[in-house]
């Protein structure tokens, strides 16, 4: 009995120790779960989805492969005493390595869809970013090549109209309107003198395309003579397809470069700033969508003698990627893109910074066109000009504090050291300091109170947190209705916000007579 009792006191035991190890073997699963809790399913359809498109692709680069080859066997004199036919072998070549490449990547996204862990994210995006390009780029180079054996066969068909498409793109070449661009660099190289060389350099370029076309087509008397109606075949035809190509290369280079010098000098004309006004995260299955609410600040300058600008905003919801939210989380409130008129928007500024503050001139200059350092009661304090009140008050809301020098000296010396300045001073008898700008800022508690982070409980670590529930605050209210928006729009859009009669509290300030785009000030005085 003794031993019965004892077999069976060792049989429970081992029961019990299996059962325990089975219990913490499923705990730890579901910790492990818990904590991974698989891709996004936006990332699980972006794998699914480009698993489609590189068997799309592989299907068009072999139909470009096969439409290649059957026209070389076809047509094999063609290319007699040329190098096209192996440059195109090449080509089709590096096409399919390309796809081969991108095909391997969609293997390794397939097996990390399958382990669906959080924590595979970085490396999906990697591979499916890569997949993207190789893929892409496969395409792009094999379809090149494709074109290029139909235009030598359709050259070598009909010279005469391959030489008369050709002649036609020289003379739109020639009817590029030099003038009005010439007049419209020359104005924006006297208003903004810093900019001439690089205006003129450009203008320039722009030239010597020009005479540069027009010498490769008063070159090609001699391909002109050989076009006479029969086939063209080997080096002749080669040369008529390089003329035709880089022509319409240089058509095509100086169309773009036209209209990039003429919006060039029109961003001269034009600053912006970008205020953070808001934040969100919301929920879409799996998936975080994060957002940021813009609003974009512009001021044209209409007449830079007389100082005469107008100003307007708008708000957009513009949805992000998780690291450029993170990025910004502690700026709200705060302009975290601005560009200087007299600049480029390729030369605009993206360090956070107080709004308003970019437009005050250094105490040591004291004045620029925007305003001037004034002294008062013992205080200095920047004042803006009557023709920049506008302006203002779209940075810094209605309720304008004045900028104190000592305030604007934190600034300079914090960007001169590398670093965001948040301002606000310390409180007595602790070590901490109190923000007055950025998203724990009282600056950006008072104004943008209603938005909703603070709604979401974004301000619970704020020195300023129970402000928000304060009467009389002022701040940007969004409709909860809206619907996730992926862009800014232009000044003229209908999303600006408005001052005056029949003005629309929800629908964005814009300023000046009605139907117009700003509002227009006068002589400084």
């Amino acid at each position: 009995m003794d031993k019965n009792r004892a077999g069976r006191h060792q049989r429970l035991s081992t029961y019990l120790t299996s059962l325990a190890f089975i219990t913490f073997a499923g705990i730890g699963s579901l910790l492990l779960q818990s904590c991974d809790r698989g891709l996004p399913h936006s990332l699980l359809r972006d794998i699914e989805w480009e698993k489609s498109d590189g068997q799309a692709a592989s299907r068009t680069v072999d139909g470009s492969v096969k439409a290649v080859e059957k026209a070389l066997t076809a047509s094999p004199e063609l290319y007699q005493g040329t190098t096209v036919s192996g440059d195109w072998h090449s080509k089709l070549d590096d096409a399919k390595n390309k796809l081969a490449n991108s095909e391997g990547n969609n293997r390794k996204l397939t097996e990390l869809s399958h382990r669906d862990r959080a924590s595979s994210q970085a490396e999906v995006r990697r591979l499916l970013a890569e997949a993207r390009t190789l893929r892409e780029s496969a395409i792009s180079e094999a379809k090149s090549v494709e074109e290029n054996v139909s235009k030598w066969q359709s050259f070598s068909a009909d010279p005469k109209a391959a030489m008369a498409a050709i002649e036609k793109n020289v003379r739109s070449i020639e009817a590029t309107d030099f003038g009005t661009l010439s007049g419209t660099v020359e104005k924006a190289e006297k208003d903004w003198p810093a900019k001439k060389a690089d205006l003129d350099g450009r203008f320039t370029a722009l030239k010597n395309i020009e005479k540069a076309a027009e010498a490769k087509w008063d070159g090609a008397g001699e391909l002109k003579a050989q076009v006479s109606g029969q086939k063209l075949a080997g080096p002749e035809l080669a040369r008529l397809v390089s003329l035709d190509q880089d022509l319409t290369r240089d058509h095509a280079s100086l169309t773009s470069g036209v209209q990039q010098l003429s919006d060039l000098s029109e961003q001269l004309y034009l600053s912006w700033d970008k205020i953070l006004a808001d934040l969100e995260i919301s929920r879409f299955g799996r998936d975080n969508i994060y957002r940021e609410r813009i609003r974009t600040v512009r001021t044209r300058v209409l007449d830079l003698a007389t100082n005469r600008s107008e100003t307007a905003d708008e708000e957009r919801w513009i949805s992000v990627p998780e690291p450029a939210y993170r990025s910004v989380e502690n700026t709200i409130g705060m302009t975290i893109a601005h560009k200087d008129a007299g600049r480029y928007d390729s030369e605009a500024s993206n360090s956070p910074q107080p709004p308003a503050f970019a437009y005050i001139a250094s105490p040591e200059a004291g004045s620029n066109r925007y305003g001037y350092w004034t002294h008062s009661g013992g205080q200095t304090f920047w004042s803006f000009l009557p023709e920049y009140l506008v302006l203002r008050e779209l940075l810094r809301s209605h309720d304008y504090r004045p900028i104190q020098v000592a305030e604007y000296r934190g600034y300079t010396a914090a960007r001169a050291n590398g670093k965001t300045y948040y301002g606000g001073s310390s409180n007595s008898g602790a070590a901490t300091r109190t923000p007055t700008y950025g998203t724990h800022g009282s600056f950006t508690a008072k104004n943008y109170s209603t938005s909703r982070y603070v709604q979401s409980g974004g301000f619970r670590n704020s020195a300023y947190a129970s402000n928000r529930d304060h009467a009389g605050f002022s701040g940007f209210t969004s409709p909860r209705t809206e619907a996730p928006q992926s862009g800014i729009r232009s000044p003229s859009g209908s999303a600006g916000k408005r001052f005056g009669s029949g003005a629309s509290p929800s629908s964005g300030r814009r300023f000046g007579r009605a139907g117009g785009v700003g509002r227009s000030f006068g002589r400084r005085r």
